[in-house]
């Protein structure tokens, strides 16, 4: 029997961000108490339309993740910005993460403006951007900021900073289908899709079987498309695994299939 030798390089068209990582946090906190019906928890776990709102007018939010497991966050998501926005009344914001192994922060790994033109998503609604770092830390910070200093109560639905992750092979995909019409709970009809990647190795099963499906339920999986190849030009998808399984078909060579569902 010939066994498959697995070209374990990194897919350049679809990676999978997961919050395993910062959802191992002792204390998540942000400046201002959520309002009542809102809550903290909801900026890492449940759909879209969960969401955390303050109870008081701020013009700068410090997200903080204390104590996580070590991890080397390259990638900051935010869903639904536009509301961001939207609620400042102003043309952009700024963005910036910091990190360290305390809570100095003293390491600031991102510090950018953000604007409508840099949505992305189904509807054009998330902020998402990739960041330089190789380092593992275990304290995280995300502030948004109006620098024209208009004070406004803060709502946002997710935001989390990740590592990401890919199968070492670009997946053969469907185009997306819309899934059923809205339902009560849903702000609009969710997108799905169907992938398979092939020639897996054993190493990609394990972390992706260990350190991500245990989240999927919780959290859902944030689906990155840098080459915007994959995702129909959406780029970021933040989506439920309706269906997942390998099949092992020689001593490191597997084959992934998923189908997953984008959360409205």
């Amino acid at each position: 029997m010939t066994i498959q030798t697995i070209d374990d390089t990194a897919s350049v068209n679809l990676k999978i961000a997961h919050i395993g990582n910062v959802i191992s946090a002792d204390d998540v906190t942000i400046d201002q108490d959520p309002i009542a019906g809102t809550s903290i928890n909801n900026i890492l776990q449940g759909s879209r339309s969960q969401y955390y709102e303050s109870d008081t007018d701020d013009h700068i939010y410090n997200l903080t993740f204390d104590a996580c497991d070590s991890f080397a966050g390259d990638f900051v998501y935010i869903a639904n910005y536009k509301t961001v926005i939207d609620r400042f009344d102003v043309a952009s914001t700024d963005v910036r993460v910091r990190a360290d192994n305390s809570t100095a922060y003293s390491n600031t790994l991102l510090n950018v403006n953000v604007g409508y033109a840099n949505l992305q998503g189904p509807r054009g609604e998330d902020y998402y951007s990739e960041i330089t770092n190789s380092t593992g830390y275990t304290h995280w910070e995300i502030r948004i900021q109006d620098s024209m200093v208009h004070a406004v109560k803060l709502r946002i639905a997710k935001a989390f900073v990740c590592k990401l992750f890919d199968f070492g092979r670009d997946p053969e995909y469907s185009l997306p289908m819309q899934q059923g019409g809205a339902m009560k709970f849903q702000r609009h009809t969710a997108k799905r899709y169907f992938f398979t990647w092939r020639g897996v190795s054993n190493d990609k099963i394990d972390t992706f079987n260990a350190l991500i499906m245990p989240y999927t339920i919780q959290t859902g999986l944030v689906f990155y498309d840098p080459a915007d190849a994959v995702l129909g030009g959406d780029r970021v998808l933040f989506a439920r695994v309706v269906d997942y399984g390998h099949q092992a078909l020689s001593s490191n060579s597997n084959t992934v299939t998923m189908t997953v569902e984008e959360v409205v």
